[in-house]
C-alpha cells in the first residue's frame, strides 16, 4: 500500500536558523556553505528556534501520514540532536549531503529519487521558497 507523504522544508519553514547565516550573503542566490558549516557548532545549532508552523507538523505526526523532512543543508550529528530535543520526529531526513547543487536542484534530484520508489504519495509541501514549492 502507498504512504502518503507530507514534505517539510527545515530552514524559515520549521526551524529558525537565521543566526547560522552569512548576513552579508545574497542568501536568494544560495547558500554561502563555507560560512554555514563553520558556524554549525553544536553551541549554535542548539540556539536555533522553533517556529509556528512546527505546531502543525505535530499535529500530522499524530495521524498516518509519513512526515519527511527534505533540506538543503548538510546535515550534521548537532541538527540531528536539535530536531531530536525538539520533537521533530521524521520518518526520513532527505539532505544534500555534501553537494553545492542550489536548492531546489537537491530537493528535485531526492524527491526524484524517493517517489520513483513507488511507495510514496506526496500529499502537502512546506516550504519558505517558491523554487522548492514548484519542485514539489
Amino acid at each position: 500500500m502507498k504512504q502518503l507523504v507530507n514534505i517539510f522544508d527545515l530552514d524559515f519553514t520549521l526551524i529558525d536558523s537565521g543566526h547560522r547565516f552569512n548576513k552579508d550573503s545574497d542568501y536568494e542566490k544560495g547558500l554561502d556553505f563555507d560560512y554555514w558549516i563553520e558556524n554549525n557548532t553544536f553551541e549554535n545549532v542548539m540556539k536555533d528556534k522553533l517556529m509556528p508552523l512546527s505546531k502543525l507538523f505535530f499535529e500530522f505526526n499524530k495521524t498516518e501520514v509519513t512526515n519527511i523532512a527534505v533540506t538543503a543543508r548538510e546535515m550534521f550529528a548537532a541538527d540531528y540532536e536539535y530536531l531530536k530535543r525538539n520533537g521533530l520526529h521524521f520518518h526520513m531526513v532527505l539532505h544534500r549531503g555534501n553537494s553545492r547543487e542550489l536548492d531546489h536542484v537537491i530537493k528535485e534530484k531526492k524527491l526524484n529519487e524517493l517517489f520513483k520508489t513507488g511507495k510514496y504519495i506526496p500529499f502537502l509541501a512546506f516550504d519558505d521558497k517558491e523554487e522548492n514549492l514548484e519542485v514539489f
